[in-house]
């Protein structure tokens, strides 16, 4: 099976080719969401010890904060180990036409799912802000820093997804047609 030229310009690999760059891709995923995985849970468990030794020291009421940052990094987690999850158990010796659905399902932009979670740790992280620093100015600064960082990470993953899974998502695509046709 071997396609020509696609109109988005990308040109569209025949099964070998496909098959060898979706399995770097997918490696180059599983290390990229275990690298997200530990630094996350570091943090998390930085945090958790934190919040052992407030417990020990006398709750005041900016330790909340602390609670809350925990609760965003366990619904952060989450799909960080699923997503590492579902690049490391991908399998390539299935047959072609369900090797290729699975493809597009781990290789599409973003589910609603998760769009739903990152934008619960966004919240979660400003909220946690806002408890932490009781100064609205200072809070408000300490929310625009956190926006730009996640805005800066999000156009990172936009533009890494375009350039790396958007053509294997395109192939796949086209060669589920192909075959099924």
């Amino acid at each position: 099976m071997n396609i020509k030229q696609s109109h988005h310009s990308d040109p569209l690999l025949d099964m070998g080719q496909f098959i060898q760059r979706l399995q770097k891709t997918d490696n180059k995923y599983k290390r990229l969401f275990l690298f997200a995985f530990l630094i996350n849970f570091f943090v998390f468990a930085a945090q958790v010890i934190h919040l052992v030794s407030a417990l020990l020291e006398g709750w005041i009421p900016q330790d909340w904060s602390i609670a809350v940052d925990i609760i965003a990094y366990i619904v952060i987690l989450i799909p960080l180990y699923q997503g590492y999850k579902k690049y490391n158990n991908a399998d390539y010796s299935i047959p072609v036409l369900s090797m290729l659905k699975q493809t597009l399902k781990r290789h599409r932009f973003a589910s609603n799912k998760e769009f739903g979670l990152v934008l619960l740790f966004i919240f979660l992280k400003i909220a946690a802000e806002i408890i932490k620093v009781p100064n609205i100015t200072e809070a408000t600064r300490a929310i625009i820093m956190l926006s730009v960082a996640l805005l800066v990470g999000i156009t990172v993953g936009i533009i890494l997804w375009y350039i790396t899974s958007r053509p294997l998502f395109i192939n796949a695509k086209k060669m589920i047609i192909e075959l099924e046709s």
